[in-house]
């Protein structure tokens, strides 16, 4: 049925929206504050782009699978030019191709 509707699996469109929330905070286009320290990376590296956070530590399951730190992984090995897009809409195009 995902097929015949072209729709990606509820996997991917998930991780899709909690990355396009996460590009919201990011640029402060809502009013959310990030309790993330950035990694201050002036190039991006072989992993990691030049807007990646440290990712938060636990030892508890429930936390590390919480919205922060799950998502704090995708976005940091997203590429350069897909962070550094103008636009949701523009992310969000660029994340479906991915």
């Amino acid at each position: 049925m995902l097929s015949q509707l072209n729709w990606q699996p509820l996997v991917e469109r998930q991780r899709h929206a909690r990355l396009v929330m996460f590009y919201k905070i990011h640029y402060r286009l809502v009013s959310i504050c990030i309790p993330l320290t950035s990694k201050f990376h002036l190039q991006p590296t072989r992993t990691e782009n030049i807007f990646a956070y440290n990712i938060p530590s636990s030892s508890c399951d429930y936390h590390l699978q919480s919205f922060f730190p799950r998502t704090v992984q995708d976005w940091n090995t997203l590429p350069q030019e897909v962070v550094q897009l103008g636009t949701v809409e523009a992310f969000l195009r660029a994340l479906l191709t991915i």
